[in-house]
């Protein structure tokens, strides 16, 4: 029984140490600008910039008064059209958690002339293989907005335009702290299977 009591303190401090939450990456949309038609963003820029995985969060700072964001397909995204989006937010500070590995997220503001001036954005969401799956898509609205539509079927687009591809030092420090995490995800599991034995 002792030394039971002494392998639960030492997995628990084991997992203290490695078990803290994998919080994803939060990316505030447009950079420093948010999200605005002024200042000329390159949000396709931006984003091709960015890799953007299973957990991370989207940011969308903006003026209430003059810009909303609304999910929408990407035939909608092509033709900047914000009819029948899977949902509009609306706070001016609206986060929105990627939950789905292998996809496109589109964006776009649905006021009047806003798309059609640059102020949309594709999110290409990449599957590393490190994070645990989680549902569908789905937005931190503000508490007014009514909880989100599933998601339909990924449209079949041409491939996108991929992003220059990181230094092999970024691409170490990828893979080391995917290693990392997907050590934690071990331990934290093994702990709790001894823990309830």
């Amino acid at each position: 029984m002792e030394s039971r009591i002494m392998l639960l303190l030492l997995l628990g401090v084991t997992m203290m140490m490695f078990c803290e939450p994998t919080a994803g990456a939060v990316y505030e949309v447009g950079g420093a600008a948010g999200w605005t038609i002024l200042g000329n963003v390159d949000y396709k820029a931006w984003a091709a910039s960015k890799t953007f995985r299973l957990g991370d969060v989207l940011l969308f700072k903006y003026n209430k008064a003059f810009h909303n964001v609304v999910r929408v397909t990407h035939e909608n995204f092509n033709a900047c059209n914000a009819t029948g989006g899977f949902y509009t937010l609306a706070s001016g500070n609206d986060s929105v958690v990627i939950t789905s590995p292998r996809t496109h997220l589109y964006f776009i503001c649905g006021f009047p002339g806003h798309c059609q001036a640059g102020q949309k954005v594709d999110i290409r969401v990449v599957d590393d293989g490190c994070a645990p799956t989680m549902p569908a898509i789905s937005p931190v609205p503000s508490p007014a907005l009514p909880p989100p539509p599933p998601p339909p079927p990924s449209p079949v687009a041409s491939p996108p335009s991929l992003a220059p591809s990181p230094s092999l030092a970024a691409e170490a420090k990828k893979s080391e702290s995917a290693s990392l995490r997907a050590f934690s995800w071990v331990l934290c599991l093994a702990f709790f299977v001894v823990a309830a034995a």
